[in-house]
C-alpha cells in the first residue's frame, strides 16, 4: 500500500490533475493560483553566526539540526517578476537602481552526505526570475539579496563569507510553493514582501556626469544594499564616503499574499474546507473468505464436505470507495477481529471479522480504476481444541462473499 501511494504521489499526471482541482478550488473562493516549479542555477553555502538562533518557520520542527551550516538553493522561475532597472543620478554620478522579485521557501532540514557525520543542515530556497541569472554583474547581488532577505524573513544571523557549491545546481529535493492572488487583481506581480530593490548610485555601472568622461565607466568599491517591498523595511546605512542608496521607485507590487511552502498552503486549505463538511458515508464493503481448493475434500458425498476444515486461509476485505482522489487519502487499520477504514471527510467503517487475524502481515492493494481498496488479511490457524466462531458465517472452499454492507 504504501508503495502504491508513493507511485501515486510521484506520477507527473497526477500531480497535475491534483494541481488543476487545487487551482479550481482557490478560484471558487475567489483566488488565483499560480504554482512557483523552481529550477536550480547554483547553489551557496554559508553557515549562522555562533549566537544565531534557528531560523522561524523551520519545517519539520522536530527534527534536531546539528550544525550551523546553511545551504542556499538560488533558483528560477517564470511566475516571478523580471528583474528591473532604473536610471538614477545621486551625487553628481549616474547609476542604476536594480529591482530584483524573489520569493522564498521556509528553511527546512536536510542531511548533508558531504559533512563528516552526515549532520543536519538548513536548506533555504531563494527563486528569481530567469533573467536575473541572465545577467552575470547581478550575480554577487542575487547572493547578497538572499543572504539578507533570509535574515529579515526568519529573524536569524548568517555570515557574510559565502561560497558557490561547484558541479551542483540544486540541494534537496526542489519544493514547489503557491502564490494566491485575489481574482481580477490582474498582477503577476512577486508577492509582497518578497521584492528587493538593490539600490546603485555608484554600485553598479557607475558613471562620470561630466562632459570630458561622459560615456566612460569609472570603478568604484561596490556595495550592494537593498530596500524590501515589507511594510516595515528595514533601511540599510550607507557606507562612509559613498553616496547614500537610492530607494527605487518600480520596487511596487501588487499586493498579493506571500508564497506558502505546499504543505502550509493544503493545511490552510483544509482548515478553511471544514468551515462546511461534506457528509461521512458508510461505504459499501465485502469479507471475502479465501482458501486452498483441493478436490478430494468433495470425494465421498455430502458427508466428507461436512467433516472438512472450515476455516479459511485468509480474510479479504474489500471497500468500495468512489470517492477518493488518492490512495494517500486512506488511512486503513487492521487489528485482530475487525477492520478500519477512514477517509477524512468522506468515509469511515469498522468492519467485524468472523475470524482471528494476523495484523502483522496484512497485504493491501489499491485498484485505481474501479477505486476499491482491497485488504488481505491472513487467518490465525486454529489451536488444537479451539472451537473456530464464525459470529453467524460459514466458510467454504475457495473464495465466497460473506457479507455486503451498502
Amino acid at each position: 500500500m504504501f508503495k502504491a501511494y508513493m507511485d501515486d504521489i510521484t506520477n507527473p499526471e497526477t500531480r497535475k490533475q491534483y494541481e488543476k482541482e487545487i487551482q479550481q478550488l482557490e478560484r471558487e473562493r475567489g483566488h488565483n493560483l499560480r504554482w512557483v516549479r523552481p529550477e536550480g542555477q547554483f547553489v551557496v553555502r554559508t553557515q549562522r553566526t555562533t549566537d544565531a538562533p534557528l531560523p522561524e518557520g523551520l519545517k519539520p520542527e522536530w527534527i534536531e539540526v546539528t550544525s550551523r551550516v546553511v545551504y542556499i538553493n538560488l533558483a528560477a522561475s517564470t511566475e516571478i517578476d523580471k528583474p528591473a532597472a532604473k536610471r538614477v543620478t545621486r551625487g553628481g554620478k549616474v547609476g542604476e537602481s536594480w529591482t530584483l522579485p524573489h520569493s522564498m521557501t521556509a528553511p527546512r532540514p536536510e542531511q548533508d552526505s558531504e559533512s563528516k557525520g552526515a549532520e543536519t543542515v538548513l536548506l533555504f530556497d531563494i527563486v528569481f526570475h530567469p533573467n536575473a541569472f541572465a545577467k552575470p554583474e547581478l550575480r554577487t547581488s542575487l547572493i547578497e539579496v538572499a543572504v539578507e532577505s533570509i535574515e529579515n524573513k526568519f529573524k536569524t544571523k548568517l555570515e557574510r563569507t559565502t561560497t558557490v557549491v561547484p558541479k551542483i545546481k540544486y540541494k534537496g529535493t526542489p519544493v514547489n510553493t503557491a502564490i494566491r492572488e485575489p481574482v481580477g487583481s490582474g498582477s503577476s506581480s512577486a508577492p509582497s514582501g518578497m521584492g528587493a530593490a538593490v539600490s546603485a548610485a555608484a554600485a553598479l555601472a557607475t558613471k562620470e556626469s561630466s562632459a570630458k568622461d561622459k560615456g566612460k565607466a569609472k570603478a568604484n568599491p561596490k556595495t550592494v544594499a537593498f530596500k524590501s517591498t515589507d511594510p516595515t523595511p528595514t533601511k540599510p546605512a550607507a557606507p562612509a564616503g559613498q553616496a547614500a542608496p537610492v530607494p527605487s521607485q518600480s520596487a511596487d507590487s501588487a499586493a498579493t499574499t506571500p508564497e506558502q511552502p505546499i504543505e502550509d498552503f493544503l493545511r490552510d486549505l483544509k482548515l478553511r474546507s471544514q468551515a462546511v463538511p461534506p457528509p461521512i458515508e458508510t461505504p459499501k464493503f465485502r469479507v471475502v473468505h479465501r482458501n486452498d481448493f483441493a478436490l478430494q475434500t468433495y470425494w465421498g458425498g455430502p458427508d466428507r464436505v461436512a467433516d472438512s476444515p472450515q476455516r479459511p486461509r485468509a480474510l479479504v476485505v474489500k471497500f468500495d470507495l468512489p470517492r477518493v482522489n488518492a490512495v494517500a487519502e486512506i488511512d486503513a487499520r487492521v487489528e485482530p477481529r475487525s477492520v478500519v477504514c477512514h477517509v477524512p471527510s468522506k468515509y469511515h467503517a469498522i468492519v467485524p471479522l468472523p475470524y482471528v487475524v494476523d495484523e502483522e502481515k496484512v497485504k493491501a492493494k489499491w485498484v485505481a480504476d474501479k477505486k476499491v481498496l482491497e485488504l488481505t488479511c491472513p487467518v490465525v490457524p486454529e489451536k488444537k481444541g479451539e472451537r473456530s466462531e464464525t459470529v453467524g458465517l460459514g466458510a467454504k472452499a475457495g473464495e465466497e462473499e460473506m457479507a455486503t454492507v451498502s
